[in-house]
């Protein structure tokens, strides 16, 4: 498999999983069409990125979403909550 095809199958499982999790509010622009997911988010940078999604937001579309780097949120996260203790958050 090429890495080109290698990504796109990653933000496929990405997005499948996502679309099939029924505690996940998608829109319907997402849930219907992979390509309009591809549109909006791009493909997945790293295997260790995940969609973030906007504080208070509960829908996952285009305007609230982004993919985000795991040490990227972990320093977000550190400096922006003052609640913030490491073991609460998974992607460490």
């Amino acid at each position: 498999m090429t890495k080109k095809a290698n990504i796109r199958k990653r933000t496929y499982e990405y997005w499948d999983g996502l679309i099939k999790n029924p505690d996940i509010a998608v829109c319907f622009k997402w849930r219907n069409s992979f390509d309009d997911f591809v549109i909006d988010m791009g493909k997945i940078p790293t295997r260790k990125h995940f969609i973030h999604i906007r504080s208070g937001e509960s829908l996952y579309c285009k305007r609230n979403c982004m993919w985000m780097d795991p040490l990227v949120f972990k320093t977000i996260k550190k400096f922006c909550d003052p609640d913030y203790i490491p073991d609460r958050y998974p992607y460490q």
